[in-house]
């Protein structure tokens, strides 16, 4: 990831923030959430493929490890944020 032009472009804007720059950090990784939850999660925010029945997210496709793309993933997590946020009215008044 850190080596195409998008990666690239990002590790500019954010070197210190980049994520790709911490030796031990795969954004691939994947752990399965024991019983009651007994799914897998995903990437680099540990999104589980079911969170596309809860939230509108992009299709994602387990078969093809969509979220195992750092992109589809921060995507499918600012969704899920931004619905919370409006669930939750946590900005209401604040911007």
């Amino acid at each position: 990831m850190g080596s195409t032009t998008s990666g690239k472009f990002l590790e500019k804007c954010f070197p210190d923030e980049w994520i790709f720059n911490i030796p031990d950090h795969d954004p691939n990784n994947v752990y399965h959430e024991p019983a009651p939850l007994n799914r897998d999660s995903v990437g680099l925010l540990q999104l589980s493929y079911s969170d596309q029945k809860m939230y509108e997210v992009e299709h994602l496709d387990p078969a093809l490890e969509s979220l195992k793309d750092p992109f589809v993933n921060i995507r499918c997590g600012v969704t899920i944020l931004a619905h919370w946020m409006a669930k939750d009215e946590a900005l209401r008044g604040r911007i």
